[in-house]
């Protein structure tokens, strides 16, 4: 089974700003986007909730805990602005070993969330980071000897360049 490595370029502190700010228009912002998908009671937890209760600064449950990923997920889109994405929509992990990309996750997310045992997982990049990042790979660019791998990292080099440029952090979900 294939996953999906998906990147936001943002502003972290804009998103670690928004979380327990009682913005009430913010959560009706987002909510609008997808109304269906936020009042969804498939889990125990809906995603509606999980939006609220981050934003509004409440007590995070234990139960149904992916939702909270999938929230700051609509946090990140609403605020930031989702990346291009063509050859990252269909891996699995051992492409994200491969080619160097899979520590990036090991951070977690850049706001305090219950754990979340399965998906997403997220990991972020501040742009400090991202700034001595583009300045190794210099002109030559990620490079992997498995022809597959470095098409991946093309890509995730562009993101990084992105970034860089914009002087914005990157903050990524995978599942």
């Amino acid at each position: 089974m294939s996953y999906s490595f998906v990147p936001y370029m943002i502003d972290l502190g804009k998103l670690r700003a928004a979380i327990a700010s009682k913005n009430v228009k913010l959560i009706a912002s987002i909510r609008k986007e997808d109304p269906k998908r936020f009042d969804s009671e498939q889990y125990d937890l809906t995603l509606g909730q999980a939006l609220t209760q981050l934003v509004m600064g409440e007590r995070l449950g234990d139960k149904a805990t992916h939702q909270y990923g999938y929230a700051l997920e609509k946090l990140a889109r609403h605020l930031g602005k989702p990346l291009p994405l063509d050859l990252w929509c269909g891996v699995r992990w051992e492409a994200m070993e491969g080619s160097g990309v899979a520590p990036i996750m090991e951070s977690g997310p850049p706001v305090k969330l219950p754990k979340i045992p399965d998906f997403p997982s997220i990991g972020f990049l501040e742009r400090d980071k991202i700034a001595q990042m583009v300045k190794k790979m210099g002109a030559e660019g990620l490079t992997n000897e498995d022809e597959e791998l470095e098409e991946l990292l093309k890509e995730f080099e562009g993101w990084l360049r992105e970034a860089e440029k914009a002087k914005q952090d990157l903050l990524f979900f995978y599942y």
